[in-house]
């Protein structure tokens, strides 16, 4: 039995299972990230190698090549809602495929041919977001146990954000208050 005087819980997709006492249903869905074959120098004279379109189909991203061989995109809106991330499906999801290669073909054609000619899917990896109601992420200290903080609802790109929840989690953890602006994040918000 280990104890400690203080915890922090950033328990990702399993957040919603172990905090469900006090904090909205969080939901949890599958998404995937898709790499495809890139030609060397596809992105010589491209302004922003990093991406995100807003189109009537969805909300698509994608990353530069970092190995000189590939690039990475993914939709950000929709996805699979899951009720047990534990349990969820690894295989690629051609739907959600068809959607990122339509999204390439129409606004990047240019980033996404391989020595081919074509789209050449190399890889994919499912990830899981999980989402408030109000899809903004939930930082705080426990209701009934101020020793406890947590950090969830992080929507897929809690990672962008991690040297500043780490600097919140650690001042709610040692101090039990954070300077930083956090109250729009409590998880009490939802009533």
């Amino acid at each position: 039995q280990a104890e400690a005087a203080k915890l922090v819980i950033a328990a990702g997709a399993w957040a919603g299972g172990l905090l469900t006492k006090f904090l909205p249903r969080l939901r949890v869905v599958r998404k995937h990230l898709h790499w495809y074959r890139t030609l060397p120098g596809a992105y010589s004279g491209v302004e922003s190698p990093v991406f995100f379109y807003e189109t009537a189909d969805g909300y698509f991203y994608g990353f530069p090549s970092l190995d000189g061989e590939s690039i990475k995109v993914a939709e950000h809106s929709g996805g699979r809602e899951l009720d047990d991330p534990l349990n969820a499906s690894r295989d690629l999801d051609p739907i959600d495929q068809r959607r990122v290669e339509e999204f390439l073909s129409t606004y990047v054609p240019q980033l996404a041919v391989s020595p081919s000619g074509g789209l050449e899917h190399t890889h994919h990896s499912p990830c899981m977001y999980t989402l408030t109601p109000d899809e903004n992420f939930l930082v705080d200290r426990h209701p009934d146990y101020g020793n406890v903080c947590f950090a969830g609802g992080l929507s897929g790109h809690g990672f962008k954000f991690a040297s500043v929840l780490g600097e919140v989690l650690a001042d709610l953890a040692v101090t039990g208050q954070t300077e930083q602006p956090i109250d729009f994040l409590r998880g009490d918000r939802f009533g």
